[in-house]
């Protein structure tokens, strides 16, 4: 008994400081976004002490705690982003080599992207293939965004096709750039034409590939 009561102890105290440093992690970053209205990949290369040029290389080869530790941030911003707890304008976010991470990162982003109500402009190397349904999901439910910019993306004719449709729903977003994917020119003809559907106060006259 006396095992188990010391076993629960240690468990419940790992997790009280676990929760702690999330809790502080969150107040920083909110604090950190609401300075400037910004968040950006300098800005988070900047707070695990490495510049961006080395931070790609240091995530693909880095331990496993670092990855932990990378989770949890991404779920600490996903959360402020999602539940629109700083007053972020301009999100920009890179994509990383190792795709298993980069996957997770990205579409966590992506999916609190969605219910965000204060984002203005926002851009993103590396989407997986599968994040082309969550821009597609931003797309349409997400009345506050005017600028998407996605370059070097993964996204096939499938993913493409879906972003097509999806601007259908969208009467709020003036620039469009999706450049250097993967899809083919005929999904580029269909997003072109989905595009040009919506007459959009201020809204670029093309989608720039």
């Amino acid at each position: 008994m006396k095992k188990l009561l010391l076993l629960l102890c240690v468990v419940f105290c790992n997790y009280s400081t676990a929760q702690a440093k999330l809790a502080h992690e969150k107040e920083y970053w909110i604090e950190e976004i609401s300075k400037t209205g910004v968040l950006n990949h300098n800005m988070i290369s900047k707070h695990f002490n490495t510049s961006p040029e080395s931070f790609a290389e240091n995530i693909y080869g880095g331990s496993e705690s670092d990855m932990e530790s990378w989770r949890e941030i991404t779920l600490v911003i996903a959360e402020i982003i999602k539940n629109n707890e700083a007053n972020l304008k301009t999100l920009h976010i890179y994509g990383f080599k190792y795709k298993k991470f980069n996957t997770f990162y990205i579409n966590t982003i992506l999916d609190a992207i969605v219910d965000n109500r204060t984002i203005q402009s926002f851009s993103c190397t590396r989407v997986p293939a599968n994040g082309a349904f969550h821009v597609a999901d931003i797309i349409k439910k997400n009345k506050t965004i005017k600028s998407i910019q996605l370059e070097d993306s993964d996204f096939t004719d499938e993913g493409a096709l879906v972003i097509a449709q999806s601007l259908g729903a969208n009467n709020t977003l003036q620039k469009l750039a999706i450049e250097n994917s993967k899809f083919s020119m005929s999904s580029c003809k269909a997003l072109r034409k989905a595009w040009s559907m919506n007459k959009v106060e201020g809204r670029q006259q093309d989608i720039a590939f």
